[in-house]
């Protein structure tokens, strides 16, 4: 019955009249009803906004009034202690103290004005177009927010002592000295400002406080540093590195494509670069080998030298053998030295050889410092990868003989041909020392077992970290039960003179094969493309090399066959 009266209504225009009308009031209603909500909103956003920024400058205001109430308090303590001691002060009047306060409050607001006006002005000339991670750096620039926060602070200083002034307090006798004394900071301090924000449009110069972090991450993760054991301090650490270290790759890539940068400065940004890589290799060894500091990486395991049991088991559940988990101890020097390789390949071939042997050099210094921590594998890679950047610049094939070779050919091919011999001679001489001066009995009998850094203040190579490691939980154990450890002193300094022999072994194995290897090869590539010079450069230097290894030879055999004596 009631569906026949809706449809005989449906029939006329009344009946859509009233429904029109009832559908603009429901439209209206809730039309304003959004309104409301919206404007609620934005007020909710707002309030929030004034909120955040209240929190921002709410201490540094709170301490602008609260120094001047504490002057305004002891101002007449000040004026009765300086008659005591004779000093004469002058009467203040009204109008000259407050033209003071409008003058400092006035110079003041200006600096920061033009301050924040050059900012615009380099921002949007050079970092206008670059990713976020290098505008924050340019926007949290140290020195000139440092300079900002001391501006403003004194000029809300001003402007609460102004205050004070017109609300009809007298004038703070103290308060005068300070204003000068500040004003000339601040003055003085605004040239200094200025002159340096002209370095601003090199953004190397932003990569400081990048270096600066990186030192104090890695220096928390050695042994001693604030919670340096903990899992997610080394998980923090690490993450906040590899976002470090992804701005300086992002800042290197906006200098090379840059003709004016991708010179001098990008040659700075990486000498800085390996001076960290330089501190940063001789503290590796104050760092656990298994902390969340490395990167984390996956390892698929050898079937043939997997144990039985894992094998028969993947094979009778029909599953491949499980990835392990391994740190990659060298993660930040795959991320940094691709950094000085492309600086090195952009000087050469813009025939920059100055840049080139400034370069060389401070890499030269690197497989150094690298040889002189039992790295020489390692040491002996880089020279073979810095040879082969050069190689196509310094040995084209000119298609006859070069009778002639640029002295700048020979500098860099001399540069290149001397490494090894660097190499040899850093890792000769640390042995001396590490083997005599401080031996394995010594070091070992200098661990506290029961403190877990102690392993590492002894001054062991990095390369038997890992066994003294898995030693450290064992001997502490045995401690622990039985009052006293163990475990017999000769079978501790044997299995850390097996890490030694094989640390050795490699070294000898690089040596004596592998920079061999090194000379034949730049030998046959001077010849195959006719630069008569060069080859005899680097055959002067190789002979020089079999020389030094020669006269080396009985001491690093004398040092393999200490290290291999039979128990007694």
């Amino acid at each position: 019955m009631f569906s026949i009266l809706l449809l005989s209504l449906s029939q006329t225009k009344l009946i859509w009249k009233v429904r029109r009308v009832f559908s603009r009031i429901g439209f209206f209603f809730y039309k304003t009803l959004f309104g409301i909500k919206y404007r609620a909103q934005e007020g909710r956003a707002t309030t929030s906004s004034v909120y955040y920024v209240f929190k921002i400058i709410f201490w540094q205001l709170a301490l602008a009034i609260l120094f001047t109430i504490g002057l305004q308090g002891t101002n007449s303590n000040f004026v009765s202690l300086f008659t005591k001691i004779g000093i004469t002060i002058p009467e203040v009047s009204s109008s000259s103290y407050g033209t003071l306060l409008e003058a400092v409050i006035g110079v003041g607001g200006v600096f920061i004005g033009l301050y924040y006006a050059a900012i615009s002005a380099i921002g949007s000339a050079i970092y206008a177009k670059v990713p976020n991670n290098v505008r924050d750096l340019f926007a949290y620039e140290r020195v000139g927010n440092a300079y900002m926060r001391l501006l403003a602070s004194l000029t809300s200083f001003g402007v609460c002592l102004l205050a004070f002034h017109t609300a009809g307090f007298e004038p703070i006798i103290f308060a005068i000295p300070l204003l000068i004394v500040g004003a000339g900071m601040m003055i003085i301090g605004f040239i200094r400002l200025g002159a340096r924000a002209f370095n601003l449009f090199d953004p190397t110069i932003l990569s400081y406080s990048l270096f600066e972090n990186l030192g104090k991450l890695h220096g928390q993760m050695q042994a001693g540093g604030y919670q340096w054991s903990n899992p997610s301090f080394q998980n923090h650490a690490h993450k906040n590195a590899q976002i470090d270290i992804e701005t300086l790759s992002t800042l290197s890539e906006i200098v090379e494509k840059e003709p004016h940068l991708n010179g001098r400065p990008f040659a700075n940004l990486c000498n800085i670069l390996l001076s960290f890589l330089y501190n940063y290799e001789k503290k590796r060894k104050l760092i656990p080998t298994n902390s969340l500091w490395y990167r984390q990486q996956y390892e698929h395991p050898d079937w043939y030298r997997t144990s039985d049991t894992e094998t028969s088991i993947a094979h009778e559940t029909a599953a491949g053998l499980q990835p392990e988990i391994v740190r990659d101890t060298r993660w930040i020097e795959s991320e940094v030295l691709p950094i000085v390789e492309r600086c090195l390949k952009i000087n050469l071939d813009e025939k920059r050889y100055e840049i080139v042997n400034l370069l060389l050099g401070s890499l030269d210094k690197y497989v150094q410092i690298l040889a002189a921590e039992h790295q020489v594998e390692f040491a002996v890679n880089r020279i073979n990868d810095i040879f082969t950047l050069c190689e196509k610049n310094i040995f084209m094939d000119e298609g006859e003989i070069v009778s002639e070779e640029p002295l700048e050919h020979m500098e860099i091919c001399e540069r290149l041909a001397i490494m090894p011999i660097n190499v040899l001679v850093a890792y000769v001489r640390n042995i001396e020392l590490y083997y005599e001066q401080n031996s394995v009995l010594q070091r070992t009998s200098n661990i506290s077992w029961k403190s877990e850094k102690s392993i590492y203040k002894v001054g062991f190579a990095e390369h038997v970290l890992k066994v003294l490691e898995e030693l450290q939980p064992r001997l502490t154990f045995e401690e622990r039960i039985e009052g006293r450890i163990i475990s017999e002193n000769w079978y501790i300094q044997k299995l850390i003179a097996q890490k030694e022999a094989e640390n050795v072994r490699n070294a000898l194995v690089c040596f004596y094969e592998q920079v061999s290897g090194l000379y034949a090869r730049w030998i046959e590539t001077a010849k195959s493309s006719q630069h008569p010079w060069l080859e005899a450069q680097i055959i002067s230097r190789e002979s020089e090399y079999l020389n030094k290894l020669d006269h080396h030879t009985f001491a690093l055999h004398q040092l393999w066959n200490d290290l291999n004596l039979d128990d007694e």
